[in-house]
């Protein structure tokens, strides 16, 4: 960096500054002996971060069994290492959002960040990287030099972002009109916050990995924080397709990661963002358009994968290699990553196709809509992770009992769907049934040596079955539903038809 850049960011009034706390936290950290009461206490001087970190530590994002309210236990659940990232996180975030003049026009920058932080952590999962809490803290913070030029360069930088298409558009301008780049103001300004060095020189090497010489001990570490934007941009730019191909490209031109770690991240990074959001208090979009975006830009994945198979040149390995890689991202963008059942998306498909097959071959097809029964009140009693574990199990029971072209598919929450080709309603009734029967037997582990069964109510109905004829589609859907909803009326745990 220039020495006059370095002036002007040094003596800059308007920089982002660190709240007491925060600061006393980062001089902490850098101790080679941590007392945890000593964290904690310093902690609790904050109320509002003492109860993010107790929510933290009962967070189903951090995978955590126990559940505690108080911050002594949080800090021993989560660990010195955990604590101190997740508290820097927090105080981070909270002390450079709290001047509303840095934020006016940032929002774009702030929802980035926080996707960010999300996805690094997800790829350090799957690429066994590193501390996740570590690689959170990199991901939301690599771009944080946004902030700082916004600050230094207040008539001239707005200028500059809206005139920027997407990231590498923005350094180039930034270099063109700033003579810096806001990787090099990042890494400056962490460093003159005494962030440990991993970050600061991540966030440098991300952004002129020409200019930087990287242990070969961060290399993965860099990738995922290099990655991680390639990802946020995915639910940010307008242009989805456009951004899944960078991300793509991005990847592959990184270390060696498995072609399918993306389409699992961004499931992850789907599943994760409601509870990022009350974490940092902090709204993206509904889970309407996060499910949307994630459910195409995962095909956009699979068929840039299919691509690269069909124009292979490589030895037949490399090619088998490719196609055993697209049909298993194929395979993986039908599925429902908690119950292993196919996905709505999928299931309505299917339905459409097997509707006009069904009617043209004048052979009987039943639909079954199978619901649990006070599914509410496990989540109540013991939590989201317990419901996760009986969605699972059910899921499973209810395949093992099903035949070799039938179809089960999660339709949303706590409610399945079932698709019975060449099957009359009698039949359909008995399969379901003979379900229903299982299910009710079944037992759940939903915390240590404590176990719970579950029942589940269902309907159905029947296309080119005798008299059962639907006119259209939506007929048949409507019948199943009707079908259901007769069957919780009457009691739940029971079976009812449409007739």
């Amino acid at each position: 960096m220039k020495p006059e850049i370095e002036e002007l960011l040094r003596f800059c009034p308007r920089l982002p500054t660190l709240s007491g706390v925060a600061l006393r936290i980062v001089k902490m950290a850098r101790e080679p002996e941590i007392d945890i009461d000593q964290l904690a206490a310093l902690i609790s001087k904050d109320p509002a971060l003492t109860v993010k970190i107790i929510r933290a530590a009962n967070s189903p994002l951090l995978g955590r069994a126990q559940r505690t309210r108080n911050l002594q236990q949080a800090v021993m659940l989560l660990g010195l290492n955990s604590t101190i990232t997740l508290s820097l996180s927090f105080s981070l975030t909270n002390s450079l959002k709290r001047n509303e003049s840095q934020r006016q026009g940032l929002e774009h920058f702030w929802r980035r960040c926080l996707l960010s932080a999300l996805a690094c952590r997800e790829l350090g999962r799957q690429c066994k990287a590193g501390a996740l809490e570590e690689l959170f803290l990199a991901g939301l913070l690599h771009e944080i030099g946004v902030l700082v030029l916004a600050s230094v360069f207040p008539e001239r930088y707005p200028a500059l972002l809206d005139a920027s298409s997407n990231h590498e558009g923005l350094i180039a301008q930034e270099r063109e009109h700033l003579a810096t780049d806001h990787g090099e103001a990042g890494a400056w300004i962490m460093r003159e916050w005494g962030l440990p060095d991993y970050i600061p020189l991540a966030t440098a090497a991300i952004h002129n990995p020409q200019a930087m010489d990287t242990p070969e001990s961060l290399h993965a570490f860099i990738a995922c924080v290099g990655l991680s934007g390639y990802i946020a941009d995915i639910y940010l730019e307008t242009d989805t397709e456009s951004a899944t191909a960078s991300a793509a490209s991005a990847n592959e031109c990184g270390p060696a990661l498995d072609r399918a770690v993306l389409s699992t991240v961004l499931l992850q990074v789907a599943n994760s963002l409601p509870e990022i959001e009350e974490l940092f208090e902090m709204s993206f979009m509904s889970c309407e358009q996060v499910n949307g975006i994630t459910d195409e830009a995962r095909e956009l994945l699979v068929m840039r994968y299919l691509q690269l198979l069909q124009h292979a040149s490589e030895a037949d390995r490399k090619a088998s290699e490719l196609e055993r890689t697209a049909v298993q991202l194929q395979e993986m963008a039908r599925r429902d990553p908690l119950t292993g059942a196919y996905n709505r998306r999928y299931f309505d498909e299917m339905l459409s196709q097997r509707f006009e097959a069904a009617t043209r071959h004048q052979q009987p097809l039943s639909l079954g809509f199978l619901d649990l029964d006070h599914f509410k009140m496990v989540n109540d009693r013991y939590g989201h992770q317990a419901g996760d574990v009986v969605l699972a199990g059910v899921a499973k029971a209810i395949s093992s009992r099903l035949r070799g072209d039938d179809f089960l598919a999660r339709y949303g929450g706590e409610e399945f769907v079932l698709l019975l080709p060449n099957t009359n309603l009698e039949l359909a009734q008995r399969i379901l049934e003979r379900i229903r029967a299982h299910i009710e037997t079944e037992e759940h582990t939903v915390a240590p040596e404590h176990m719970i069964r579950i029942t589940l109510s269902a309907g159905a109905a029947a296309h080119m079955d005798g008299s059962r004829i639907s006119n259209k589609l939506d007929d048949l859907i409507r019948a199943a539903d009707r079908a259901l909803y007769l069957a919780k009326r009457q009691g739940r745990n029971r079976v009812e038809v449409a007739e």
